[in-house]
């Protein structure tokens, strides 16, 4: 009975509803060791490295690819394999935890209700300020009708970055195919820039999150 519930709650399909479960109840948890903040870190670091090397162009943007996935993958799988040794319901907890971080869900519905509650209220301010925490314009001078089109258009792109690709790919592929889509989103945010330092070097990470999340982006409007 218990191998039969492990089996259950370790598949695809169990991992997901746990997953979801989770960001639903807690939102995306904020602390210092954040799986995500952690794939940021170690890519600034290797950024570094790689720099270092002389691998500053197309090539170090590949070679940062292929790390950060590598150790992205291991983080998520070797734990859950050890912890198999001692009981399973210590892998499916380790999974459903990474499942969790690479979800959205609760904190972008509480981003739109925030910004939903300052326009009514006809708190300028306060909608300027939620806006900005959602998107990476300038919302000084931003209006109400500025403020809803820039929520509007951030949550549209969150809503695919943040929960349709990593369902996506956690539903095609299982937990890793949801931790690599995390993998290329956080490269877009840390090197996908069009800026001299990045427009190489940044561009492998940036091509392969479009082509990522083309997919789910055409799924979308239909949701």
């Amino acid at each position: 009975m218990n191998g039969d519930l492990g089996a259950i709650l370790l598949s695809t399909h169990g991992l997901i509803l746990a997953s979801v479960a989770m960001d639903l109840a807690f939102g995306d948890p904020v602390y210092r060791l954040h799986p995500v903040r952690l794939l940021g870190e170690l890519s600034q670091k290797l950024e570094g490295q790689l720099r270092a090397l002389g691998l500053s162009g197309l090539v170090g943007g590949i070679l940062l690819g292929l790390l950060l996935t590598a150790a992205a993958l291991g983080f998520c799988l070797l734990p859950a394999t050890l912890f198999l040794y001692v009981h399973w319901i210590f892998s499916w907890a380790w999974l459903v935890f990474i499942g969790w971080n690479t979800l959205a869900v609760k904190d972008l519905i509480l981003h739109a209700r925030r910004i939903q509650n300052c326009a009514t209220a006809h708190d300028l301010e306060g909608a300027r300020h939620h806006v900005g925490m959602l998107t990476g314009r300038d919302t000084k001078r931003l209006d109400h009708a500025a403020c809803n089109r820039a929520a509007v258009e951030s949550l549209g792109e969150s809503l695919v970055d943040g929960i349709l690709s990593p369902l996506f790919y956690f539903a095609l592929f299982g937990l890793p195919g949801a931790v690599v889509f995390k993998v290329f989103s956080t490269m877009d945010s840390m090197v996908g820039f069009k800026t001299e330092r990045y427009l190489y070097f940044g561009r492998f990470g940036a091509r392969t999150d479009d082509l990522l999340n083309y997919l789910p982006a055409r799924i979308s409007p239909w949701l």
